[in-house]
């Protein structure tokens, strides 16, 4: 789809997180050959500083179907993955996001770049 979007057959893509785009694709984005129209976030991200948030051009009562919307997030695995794998990162994950020492790190690497 990248590839498409910079040879012209496509006019843009959705659904690209910029930490993705950060970590994968900046090189494109200092050399303009990518450009963010939009962040689909309710609050602005520090590294896209004059890109519009899509949270300031919705009305604040919709705020909470935003929420719902961004929170449609996928960790995904290789296919063939046993069950008890499955279940054994699912656990991990979950206790991880619940980890206070966690979610201070992760907090900091939110509002400072992760590249």
């Amino acid at each position: 789809m990248n590839l498409a979007m910079q040879n012209g057959e496509v006019h843009g893509r959705c659904g690209l997180g910029w930490g993705a785009i950060s970590a994968n694709y900046y090189h494109w984005v200092e050399k303009k050959q990518m450009k963010v129209l939009i962040q689909l976030a309710l609050e602005g991200h520090p590294d896209l500083k004059g890109v519009p948030v899509l949270g300031d051009l919705v009305d604040k009562s919709e705020h909470g179907v935003l929420e719902l919307l961004f929170a449609n997030q996928a960790f995904a695995a290789p296919p063939g993955l046993s069950k008890a794998m499955t279940k054994q990162l699912r656990s991990s994950f979950a206790k991880a996001i619940a980890d206070s020492k966690f979610l201070v790190e992760a907090k900091k690497c939110d509002s400072t770049s992760c590249r």
